[in-house]
């Protein structure tokens, strides 16, 4: 499942000397897209592929605002940081961000913020799977045979699967600090 493809990121910055920044801080370790305005954002997204946006709020064009309400209807799984000079207020209760970092934002916060949602995703994605895998098996469990399931090899890779899942999990849990649910 390991990619040598890096993830992509979707700079979206009206101030293209700050955008030329974050870019150069990024460039390292991800495939850095810059886009200078909303429009053009949509425009890239609407082409998939991308990984993580990094998104100012305000732009002469279409705001951050509408390109995240879209992104968002478009039902793109992007994850998404506001990165902004404005203020958070009471809206941001109702957008669909995963992240808001307030201008000025130096390297590594940046950087931080990148991973954690790339992190995050990874994570989430994994305890998806694991959950609809435990519910295959729970539901084999009460309509096969105890017999039947170790005799069936395909039964035998699922369990395997799901303890491979468990052990991921609780790695990407422990590196991240996150209590445990279960």
């Amino acid at each position: 499942m390991a990619s040598n493809v890096p993830p992509t990121v979707l700079l979206v910055e009206d101030d293209e000397p700050l955008a030329d920044l974050y870019a150069d801080w990024l460039r390292d370790d991800y495939h850095v897209e810059v886009v200078h305005g909303g429009e053009p954002a949509l425009e890239r997204l609407a082409e998939g592929g991308i990984d993580v946006v990094l998104l100012d709020r305000h732009m002469p064009d279409v705001s951050g605002d509408e390109v995240l309400v879209t992104l968002r209807d478009w039902g793109l799984d992007a994850r998404v940081a506001m990165v902004t000079g404005v203020s958070p207020e009471m809206d941001v209760l109702e957008m669909g961000f995963d992240d808001y970092l307030l201008k000025p934002v130096d390297r590594g916060t940046l950087v931080e913020t990148v991973e954690g949602l790339l992190d995050r995703g990874t994570y989430e994605e994994l305890r998806i799977e694991l959950g609809s895998l435990r519910v295959k098996r729970n539901v084999l469990q009460v309509e096969q045979s105890e017999r039947r399931l170790a005799e069936d090899d395909r039964y035998e890779a699922l369990c395997a699967r799901i303890e491979r899942l468990e052990a991921l999990v609780e790695e990407h849990r422990s590196q991240a600090g996150v209590p445990a649910a279960d």
